[in-house]
């Protein structure tokens, strides 16, 4: 996963709304090492103004940036 590329999360579509979480666009990716973390990214969903933090796991790849 990297910056650029589109993502969608499952379960966000099954519970929540699926319309909001069917695309979203990467905007950071991060891998923490001090400490040590699982890696996570930063998320601009298509109908929401703000940033989500996700981890990597949560999220599937739809699209990737050329």
């Amino acid at each position: 996963m990297k910056p650029g590329d589109l993502v969608r999360h499952p379960k966000g579509i099954e519970n929540v709304c699926p319309k909001r979480y069917a695309a979203g666009l990467v905007l950071e990716v991060h891998h923490p090492t001090n400490p040590p973390g699982k890696p996570y990214c930063l998320i601009l969903w298509h109908t929401l103004e703000a940033t989500h933090r996700y981890y990597m796991d949560q999220v599937e790849v739809i699209s990737e940036a050329g």
